[in-house]
């Protein structure tokens, strides 16, 4: 073997030495840990009580509104650019937090100001509050006759109530004692009865009009209706199942079959979605039940949790001569 090829042969084996580390090392993305990682940002969200959530969650939506487009068929360009986005949002949420920090704190010393200077005035209403009433009523009137009541009636005269210190004093707790519950409530920030709702909406997104009867290769155009009062944000995904009249579907246990489509969504606590839903049958099925159930990601369990809430609609699908 000559110098010059065994020259070539080293640079060969160098060449590919240095190239193939780096196709192997290349970004891979999974569409289910990308799909879990958006329910974990998701549930980060949830400690954040004094900054704007609207900008990370509208960011959420975005990658969620792509792969509910490309559903399992994403590609791995696709999945990557997902993965790259998320790694920009948990940066904007980490930022998020030390500005919640922040301000967390000045609402706590903003409230101990607004109870200090509640129980000073209260204090100052208690002592001073009947004296300086008295001097001023007297000053403005200090020109006016006085009448004094006569013993013999029994009569000692008015007594107003806000001379009576015992009466200030009872005024000034009850102001204080609903100020504090005031304040702890919204520190606490709990909703009384979170809920979720969700809703089977008519062709054009009201409630009625339902299709009775549907053709073979005929659009079935229908609305899902979501509204989040959790008092958080909720990462919702809603199945879309087709089944039989006998399906089983209540609150507890949702319907055993594979949905033919899925909505992922993430929604503030307040905010609802309209979302539209076009299904076309390809053959006749007869009577069917269309189900719609509503689900959301727990963090703690890593998984999508049934939420009990279901819509269904019952429908013929026929050939387009019946």
């Amino acid at each position: 073997m000559s110098k010059a090829t065994l020259t070539a042969l080293v640079a060969v084996i160098v060449f590919f030495a240095l190239t193939l580390p780096v196709a192997y090392a290349s970004p891979q993305a999974n569409l289910s840990e990308i799909r879990h990682e958006i329910g974990r940002l998701c549930s980060e969200l949830e400690s954040l009580k004094h900054v704007s959530l609207n900008e990370v969650i509208e960011k959420l939506n975005s990658v969620l509104e792509t792969l509910n487009t490309c559903g399992n068929q994403c590609s791995q360009e696709t999945l990557v650019e997902a993965k790259a986005k998320l790694n920009n949002i948990r940066a904007l949420i980490e930022e998020l937090k030390v500005k919640d920090e922040e301000l967390g704190r000045l609402e706590l010393i903003r409230n101990a100001a607004t109870i200090s200077a509640t129980v000073v005035l209260a204090a100052l209403a208690y002592f001073l509050g009947p004296k300086t009433f008295s001097y001023l009523w007297f000053k403005a009137r200090r020109k006016f006759r006085v009448k004094l009541a006569s013993k013999k009636s029994g009569n000692k005269g008015a007594r107003w109530w806000f001379l009576d210190s015992e009466v200030v004093a009872v005024i000034a707790a009850v102001v204080i004692v609903a100020l504090a519950f005031s304040i702890a409530y919204t520190l606490r920030g709990d909703v009384a009865e979170p809920f979720s709702a969700l809703g089977l909406l008519g062709p054009e997104g009201k409630i009625g009009n339902y299709p009775e009867k549907v053709h073979v290769g005929e659009p079935v155009k229908l609305h899902i209706f979501i509204q989040n009062y959790e008092g958080k944000p909720v990462y919702y995904r809603t199945l879309v199942k087709v089944g039989e009249n006998t399906t089983l579907v209540n609150e507890t246990t949702p319907a055993n079959l594979e949905p033919i489509k899925t909505f992922d969504i993430i929604l503030n606590h307040g905010e609802n979605v309209t979302l539209p839903l076009t299904l076309v049958f390809n053959e006749p099925l007869g009577n069917v039940k269309l189900i719609i159930e509503l689900w959301y990601y727990d963090a703690e369990k890593e998984t999508f949790v049934y939420s009990g809430r279901w819509n269904h609609l019952y429908f013929k699908v026929v050939e387009e001569s019946a």
